[in-house]
């Protein structure tokens, strides 16, 4: 770190002791805004349309997707046709018939009664041609989609509104690569809530999200060495102990994107592995001067920040998306993000804000994150204390998850719990619950990274 940050870091965190001192709140809840202070970092502006922040996005009714057909013979691995419609009113209001394919998608959520789909949509019932719509201005017209059930998580907005935060993490960044500046959400996923109905029949609340797919990135160079590579299971090799297998699943790993599949996809062992080496072989300064040629440090440091903030318990191997645009250097981003914010992987709820997966706990996570809180600390710190003038405030993260709350009707919730009753958590799982957690997650993290 050079000694602008240091200098800037300790200014920032004298700032925001102060004004918490001075609110005489131990709960740290500043407005994280300053007007006279050129070097604070800011919320990247999201365009005028975009639903989170426009109450009249979606108009006064929830977006409907009709399944129309049979889903009989569906799995993860087999595919179903199925005519379906969708009805959007509001400023973006649209409506349209055509053919998807679905299949359920998930791992875990695949035990659960209400399933999660991969869905495309297509121009005719043979597949011919793909379907492109645009559901979201800033998403562009896409024709693969996920319907997430969020089924363990009944306040539905864990994952979209974790995810969302995380955007604005890497769009509040410094040295952002071009290839992230323009995405619709700076690599992570995004989503609205939707009622889906099967043959006439309220099937459930779904969000609407964009897949764990090139598009989520914008890859579709055949010419440059691009990857995502998705750690699926908790093993030595996710935890970046082990080096990967060319077959990726036997030692816990799914690719998810490769731009040569048809040709190549051993290099993407090959890289990966090279910087895993590098890690398990290096520390202290040779690493801290090293690590840069294999990886991008500023993007890993965020997502490890923002997993370990938001409590994702579940994601500091597995679920994690490690991404390469130029088949060199990688780094980490956040996906799967709906065990947060206190609730554990079923459902339930038993994690303490102010005692459980604090920064020092970075050491029980993958390798390179442990690495890098060892070798990076300062560096943590300060990416912290800028955080906590824009995207960490109270104020921001209130604002997404309530806004995100009043995209669903309380009629729709009502169906929800008639038609799934067994959902965990109903009656505790709420945005209030959300709130208290992140605020007492506020004042621990201040306690620890800003002193």
């Amino acid at each position: 770190m050079n000694i602008f940050k240091k200098m800037l870091a300790l200014v920032v965190c004298f700032t925001l002791t102060f004004l918490c001192a001075c609110e005489g709140n131990n709960s740290a809840q500043p407005d994280g805004t300053d007007e006279n202070n050129s070097n604070q970092s800011v919320l990247p502006e999201e365009p005028d349309t975009d639903y989170f922040d426009d109450p009249d996005y979606f108009g006064d009714s929830m977006p409907v997707l009709n399944i129309d057909g049979n889903l009989d013979g569906i799995s993860k691995e087999n595919k179903v046709i199925v005519p379906v419609s969708y009805v959007q009113e509001g400023k973006n209001a649209q409506s349209f018939s055509c053919y998807a394919t679905l299949k359920y998608q998930g791992a875990t959520s695949l035990n659960y009664d209400k399933k999660n789909f991969s869905i495309q949509f297509f121009k005719d019932e043979k597949c011919t041609g793909k379907n492109k719509i645009t559901f979201v201005d800033s998403w562009g017209k896409q024709s693969k989609y996920c319907l997430k059930a969020n089924y363990v998580d009944y306040s539905q907005s864990r994952n979209v509104v974790s995810a969302k935060l995380y955007g604005q993490v890497v769009k509040a960044g410094y040295n952002v690569m071009d290839e992230l500046k323009n995405l619709p959400n700076g690599g992570a996923i995004d989503g609205f809530p939707v009622v889906v109905n099967l043959k006439g029949e309220f099937l459930g609340l779904y969000t609407l999200n964009i897949p764990k797919d090139k598009w989520m990135f914008d890859m579709d160079d055949e010419d440059v060495e691009q990857a995502i590579l998705m750690a699926d299971d908790w093993t030595d090799s996710t935890f970046l102990k082990q080096n990967v297998s060319y077959d990726f699943s036997s030692t816990g790993w799914d690719l998810e994107y490769c731009s040569t599949e048809d040709t190549d996809t051993r290099w993407v062992c090959d890289s990966f592995n090279e910087m895993m080496n590098f890690v398990n072989e290096n520390d202290g300064v040779r690493f801290q001067n090293g690590i840069g040629r294999y990886i991008d440090i500023d993007r890993t440091i965020d997502s490890m920040l923002h997993t370990f903030f938001i409590c994702a318990a579940d994601n500091v191997a597995k679920n994690i998306l490690w991404v390469t645009f130029d088949g060199k250097t990688w780094f980490s981003s956040c996906y799967d993000l709906d065990g947060t914010w206190g609730l554990i992987w079923n459902g339930t709820f038993g994690y303490d804000p102010k005692t459980f997966m604090l920064p020092k706990d970075l050491a029980g996570s993958n390798r390179l994150w442990a690495k890098l809180y060892a070798n990076f600390y300062e560096d943590i710190c300060y990416r912290y204390a800028e955080l906590r003038e824009s995207v960490y405030t109270m104020e921001n993260i209130e604002k997404l998850f309530t806004n995100f709350d009043n995209l669903i009707d309380e009629d729709v919730k009502l169906l929800e719990r008639q038609k799934w009753p067994n959902v965990p958590s109903q009656n505790t799982n709420n945005i209030s619950q959300i709130l208290k957690f992140a605020q007492e997650r506020i004042a621990t993290f201040d306690r620890i990274l800003l002193n």
